[in-house]
């Protein structure tokens, strides 16, 4: 193959470097107004009145909107519809909207927003997940404050753990934490003369979007289009309505558009986080090191809203003891509202908090039956056929063992007693090993579909029309040499428009590893048959057969006859032919359902390897290198590859070490840049990243998903590292080096 597996141009490359690429921030329509959020200063409380006057009596202030505003249902959320679009009588997080605010600058709407008058009532609180399941505690919503619970079992753990010989139960905490795209919230909206809202706005999910604000407004969705432009980063967190309704809602009651675009500040305070965690694990395994018996309590703190909890958590859920034989499993999930800023998608959508967790323990179990860490894993993993922890079956590409076996086989394992060697006696290294499994696709109970067209153009050039979003990592340019390579010419002859909800067939969201596997087979199986097409028309305008006809570069060839592509594209016009074809792929589905919208039927694998320094006397960890082997089926752009392993690590440093939320009574205080910590390039190890060799039939030229793995064990392979540098675990994540000292200390002394 000329273009799968190779290493092309990115299509955004160009415009982005030279600052051509127009993103949300960017757009600019004459006339524009700007608009602000008025938002709660208070995590719970009664809205006993709003007084828009001293706003509206600001210069520049054009208008104030309130929840008797919203002509629609005054609701939105992407699972359970519970977060008010302006809340009307209850706020339940500090920065839950009340009002909005359009004004001819953007200063001038901010300080419109600040001169509202609201007057609350205050209600009591829960700000974690303990508090919040207490009898008689505060409740969020009046249904109670349990958004979710799951129960699963397998074999019986009361039977299970007596058959261990060592028995291990630990709880771990997991911080919430912030995405901190380079991007923040933005859009632009503006209504035309027939009465359609256009929303340009950093989204993941432009249909989706198109739904919510349909619901909202009051309006068929064929009275809204959502268009994304370029987009300056996500990672879950633009997964859903950020400002989309707010502009849609002042655009049509000033008649003008209307522009926002939110504050450092704002966004890190208020749109969701990453869900903290509670999680309780008991595992049982006999001498030999054979698992046998599993437990795991899981407590999600939600938030205020519902936005992806319940899904969130039943994924946690389904990743929570890995891919692993264990006969005997019991697993309870609890996603928990509490008055915390709501939490949404991260990447890894609930898994990389079970996985530190989980991780860790089978770590410690290994050291307790005198073994091996990665020897121990490698005794339990579960191969294609088998039957994973939850009880579903691994009944497409498996590549766990392998991942493992990659990392037994790295330089680094390899020399690791030699690398722990450090001369200065302050320091001291060690090196960690750790798995993950994730699923591709949504496969929770919601409809999981691709629609992708190819056309051909009158120069002879392509296009496919995806309704997925390009959100930086570069899945456009693998859209383009999957239809290259079918078509047989270069993926420069193929553009792809993305996310326009009236240009483009519908695909879902940019989320859950979905885009390679799904959206690309979507392009696979359209361009495939646009290649049928060109064929079929070539043999007809020769009068030959269409077995005949072969596609080169430049165009059809037929027993001696060519053309160029422009011109079979003008003989399709002649015979009637429309210029393109359109395909759906539905993302194949487990077939053993376990309830609850689980489990996956295609699944990534990874496994990483840490080599770490620890500074004994101020317990500050450093990651020098990580090798990373990645089980995404098929490679089909190495660079793109190699991207998402490297950005995965650098994720996975600031999730062990460095990234929390702070959040007291509700607020949360480090919303800056120079003070919520995330990794940058000097915290950057060396990364070795490789694929292990499976094939994934679903996928398109035998790809599946690898970006949320290849983040996943990243942090429990730092902290397994850090156990082996010396000797110490820590059980709160992110690791508190005062904590790290702390436990040394102890030890020593013990």
């Amino acid at each position: 193959m000329s273009e799968i597996g190779t290493t092309v141009f990115r299509k955004d490359a160009r415009a982005k470097v030279t600052g051509e690429a127009l993103y949300a921030t960017d757009l600019f329509e004459e006339g524009m107004l700007h608009g602000a959020v008025v938002r709660s200063p208070v995590p719970h409380a009664r809205i006993l009145s709003i007084d828009a006057g001293p706003a509206l009596a600001l210069p520049g202030v054009f208008a104030v909107l309130t929840s008797k505003d919203v002509p629609g249902k005054n609701e939105f959320g992407v699972i359970t519809r519970d977060q008010p679009v302006l809340c009307n009588d209850t706020v339940r997080f500090t920065g839950d909207a009340v009002a909005l605010v359009a004004a001819e600058t953007r200063e001038q709407a901010y300080q419109g927003a600040r001169e509202v008058r609201v007057a609350y009532d205050p209600l009591p609180s829960v700000f974690d997940v303990e508090s919040a399941l207490r009898e008689h505690a505060p409740l969020v919503h009046e249904k109670g404050n349990i958004l979710k619970h799951v129960h699963l079992e397998k074999g019986n753990v009361e039977s299970g753990f007596p058959e261990a010989d060592i028995v291990l139960s630990e709880t771990f905490r997991t911080a919430p934490g912030e995405h901190m795209p380079l991007e923040t919230e933005a859009g632009l909206a503006k209504v035309s003369q027939d009465g359609v809202i256009t929303i340009w706005a950093s989204t993941q999910s432009a249909y989706r979007d198109q739904r919510d604000l349909a619901h909202a407004l009051g309006l068929p969705e064929n009275r809204i289009r959502v268009i994304v432009p370029h987009v300056g980063g996500a990672f879950g967190r633009k997964d859903g309505i950020t400002v989309q309704i707010y502009l849609a809602l002042l655009a049509r009651a000033t008649g003008r558009p209307v522009k926002m675009h939110c504050p450092r500040e704002e966004s890190a305070s208020f749109f969701p986080k990453r869900h903290g965690t509670l999680l309780k694990y008991k595992v049982g395994a006999k001498r030999d090191g054979t698992l046998v018996a599993a437990a795991l309590e899981a407590y999600y703190d939600t938030g205020a809203y519902a936005v992806f909890g319940e899904k969130v958590m039943g994924a946690g859920v389904e990743y929570g003891l890995g891919g692993y034989r264990i006969p005997h499993t019991q697993i309870n999930g609890y996603s928990v509202y509490t008055n915390n800023p709501p939490a949404g998608a991260f990447r890894g959508f609930g898994m990389p908090q079970v996985t530190f967790a989980w991780e860790s323990l089978l770590d410690e179990l290994a050291y307790r039956c005198g073994m091996d860490p990665l020897e121990f894993r490698l005794k339990n993993s579960a191969d294609h056929g088998e039957e994973g922890p939850l009880g579903q079956i691994f009944e497409t590409s498996t590549g766990l063992r392998q991942t493992l076996e990659g990392v037994r086989s790295s330089p680094l394992w390899k020399k690791r007693l030699d690398l722990k060697t450090v001369s200065d006696p302050f320091k001291a290294r060690g090196v960690g090993v750790a798995s993950c499994i994730k699923g591709c696709g949504l496969g929770i109970g919601m409809p999981d579909f691709a629609e992708a067209e190819v056309q051909i153009l009158p120069e002879g050039t392509f296009v496919a029309r995806v309704g997925v979003t390009d959100m930086g990592e570069g899945i456009a340019t693998t859209f383009c040499q999957i239809v290259a390579e079918l078509l047989g010419v270069s993926s420069e002859s193929v553009e792809c428009i993305q996310s326009d909800t009236f240009l483009n067939p519908p695909g879902g969201p940019t989320a859950a590893s979905r885009n390679t596997i799904l959206t690309g087979k979507a392009c696979f199986l359209a361009a495939e048959d646009l290649k049928r097409v060109l064929c079929e028309t070539a043999a007809r305008h020769w009068g030959g057969a269409p077995e005949g006809v072969v596609l080169t570069k430049s165009g059809p060839r037929m027993e001696g006859r060519t053309a160029s592509f422009s011109e079979v594209s003008s003989w399709m016009v002649e015979q009637g032919k429309p210029p393109g074809v359109r395909a759906r792929y539905d993302m194949p589905v487990a077939s053993r359902p376990l309830g609850y919208g689980l489990p996956h039927r295609i699944y990534s694998f990874a496994s990483h390897a840490a080599l770490v320094e620890v500074d004994r006397l101020t317990g500050q960890v450093t990651v020098l290198e990580v090798s990373a082997f990645l089980d995404c089926g098929n490679v089909l752009n190495p660079q793109g590859l190699e991207g998402q392993s490297e950005g995965g690590v650098a994720q996975g440093i600031g999730f062990a070490l460095m990234e929390k939320n702070v959040i007291q009574e509700g607020s949360v205080l480090n919303n800056k840049l120079s003070t919520y910590i995330i990794p940058t390039a000097p915290d950057m190890p060396a990364v070795e990243t490789s694929a292990v060799d499976t094939y994934e039939e679903a996928g398109p030229f035998g790809a599946k998903g690898i970006a949320e793995a290849a983040s996943g064990s990243v942090a429990p392979a730092i902290f397994n590292a850090v156990r082996d540098a010396v000797g110490v675990r820590l059980r709160d994540l992110p690791l508190s080096p005062e904590q790290l000292v702390e436990a040394m200390m102890e030890r020593h002394e013990s």
